[in-house]
């Protein structure tokens, strides 16, 4: 909510400025911020120096509050409102604009609201740099906005933590590959991007565990005890059950039960990394992912003379291996049951000819 005391009656006045900002609220509503002032008609000059001064210029405002509102003095309707947004109302354009000045008062801070009543474009932003986007100026501490076109100045001497920003890589930069900023941004775009953005991740990474390790991480952050990624969630908790309520306990009965468990990653935790017995309830079939295939690979190596992990896990049947094959394989039954029944049938018919020879 906007919570502004008028200290003064508005008073007509026109003037030129550049649009900086733009705050659009609604179709209805909007604010935009004005600065470089210039051809300030007397009556609002008046207004401002009684309240600014002519000398403060500490105390001088650095920008006007432009208020562009439909069914006004200055917009009949949303209409009128969204032409104008459209052919004036544009960053980086200097305009004309009259209007009721006032000077409000908020959070202790003397602000000059401006009511526009009618606006038209001086000098097209486009027009001047065509094909470049226009970005906001940065403050000097007197309160005149310019742009910092070198970067390698410095103010109030304090050129230690200017450097800083200035090799600091830009996060816009790392992550996009581009600045919305462009020239104003006081940090750096330049250097092998993919290095950079691989150091910044990686400093994000140890500033985010010692923010958990100051916090009182309960998982633990210590070497003896990292802080696992999410993939391995399922094998975290199916190790603290096992720690919890050990072996014996977890397979009794019929084991574990999973209900809607997804892809099932507790489950194969459980039952087949560390031969818990469990039941997973889920509509879905469960397929196993690339880790988990070359975990079976690996730990079927492992058991020479026996039936392998691998064969367990993807051959449901259990059958003897024959010819390379699973003999009780259910393609290969199937089709030994139909070539057995074309036999049968074979059979059945040479029968039925001798009986009628017979007779």
């Amino acid at each position: 909510s906007r919570s502004r005391a008028p200290m003064s009656s508005p008073v007509l006045g026109s003037a030129t400025a550049r649009i900086v900002g733009r705050r659009r609220c609604s179709r209805r509503l909007a604010f935009y911020d004005l600065r470089e002032l210039a051809d300030v008609d007397p009556a609002a000059r008046e207004v401002l120096d009684a309240h600014f001064g002519t000398e403060d210029t500490a105390a001088a405002p650095r920008s006007v509050e432009l208020v562009a509102k439909a069914d006004s003095a200055g917009f009949a309707d949303e209409a009128a409102l969204s032409v104008a947004q459209k052919e004036c109302l544009k960053l980086g354009n200097v305009v004309r604009v009259h209007g009721a000045w006032r000077v409000c008062e908020s959070k202790g801070a003397k602000n000059v609201e401006l009511a526009c009543h009618s606006v038209s474009v001086v000098r097209a932003w486009a027009d001047d740099h065509p094909g470049v986007h226009f970005q906001k100026p940065k403050e000097t501490p007197s309160g005149v906005a310019a742009f910092d076109a070198s970067r390698q100045t410095t103010t109030n001497g304090n050129d230690h933590s200017a450097s800083i920003a200035f090799t600091t890589p830009c996060k816009f930069w790392l992550n996009q590959g581009a600045c919305h900023k462009g020239e104003a941004c006081r940090y750096a775009h330049a250097g092998d991007r993919a290095a950079e953005s691989k150091k910044w991740i990686e400093a994000r990474k140890r500033r985010r565990r010692a923010l958990a390790i100051a916090e009182g991480d309960p998982h633990g952050l210590e070497d003896d005890n990292p802080l696992a990624t999410k993939a391995h969630r399922a094998s975290k908790f199916a190790e603290w059950l096992v720690n919890t309520f050990g072996v014996e306990t977890l397979s009794k009965g019929s084991g574990v039960l999973d209900v809607a468990g997804g892809r099932g990653d507790v489950s194969w935790e459980l039952h087949t990394v560390r031969g818990v017995p469990c039941t997973l309830v889920e509509p879905r079939a469960r397929k196993l992912n690339r880790l988990q295939h070359k975990w079976l690979r690996r730990e079927g190596k492992k058991k020479e003379g026996s039936v392998s992990v691998y064969e367990r896990e993807t051959k449901k049947s259990g059958g003897e291996k024959r010819g390379g094959r699973d003999a009780n394989a259910s393609g290969v039954d199937g089709r030994d049951d139909e070539r057995m029944t074309n036999d049968g049938e074979k059979a059945r018919r040479d029968d039925d000819d001798d009986d009628d020879d017979d007779d």
